[in-house]
């Protein structure tokens, strides 16, 4: 098998997708935009839901370890979960196909591809749940809030990135103070707002 002919069938599955959504999206149109045949594309992949998960997984490793990366430089929360957030409106930036892949079409593909996009929102809890540890009275805060949040940025993100003119820098305030609030009160969530960008 040739890895270069499995990554052109990724990256012509991603350009599709992108273009014309994952439900349009044919095997024989992969195969054609990959410069091969059908029965090529089923030497790498079973079905156009492998393929696609594939580039979903592609793209959530290089995420996960940049976003970790920048929230293990800060040692103090939010602070840490600040410079994640701007990890990932970075990443998104940088990589604007790979991120409405993985929270937009990644919807529409099946029940196992939409266990993989929640479980990679699910990487993420911890980051929040960490304000607990810093909160003034961490046994009033509900024991599920930051999977709350969790859903909520998801659902927040999910909506904004099929809009046009995302912008994922000027999002991360908003979305801190949604965070910061139940773990550090309002005071705390309104400074977010007030934070320049790094």
């Amino acid at each position: 098998m040739s890895a270069a002919t499995r990554e052109r069938l990724k990256e012509a599955m991603l350009e599709l997708v992108t273009e014309q959504g994952y439900e349009a999206t044919s095997v024989e149109e992969v195969a054609a935009l990959a410069g091969v045949g059908q029965a090529e594309f089923d030497r790498y992949f079973a079905s156009k839901e492998e393929c696609a998960i594939a580039v979903f997984d592609h793209f959530q490793a290089d995420f996960e370890a940049k976003v970790m990366a920048a929230y293990g430089a800060e040692m103090v929360w939010p602070d840490n979960l600040r410079a994640a957030a701007y990890a990932i409106a970075d990443w998104a930036i940088e990589n604007p196909r790979g991120m409405r892949f993985g929270t937009v079409e990644m919807m529409w593909i099946s029940e196992a591809a939409q266990a993989r996009r929640v479980h990679g929102f699910e990487t993420f809890l911890g980051m929040i749940e960490a304000g607990r540890d810093v909160a003034t009275d961490p046994d009033s805060i509900p024991p599920h809030t930051a999977g709350r949040l969790m859903g909520s940025v998801a659902e927040i993100l999910t909506r904004r990135m099929q809009g046009k003119g995302f912008d994922a820098r000027a999002f991360v305030p908003e979305l801190m103070a949604l965070i910061v609030a139940p773990y550090l009160g309002e005071e705390a969530a309104a400074r977010e707002l007030r934070i320049a960008p790094p």
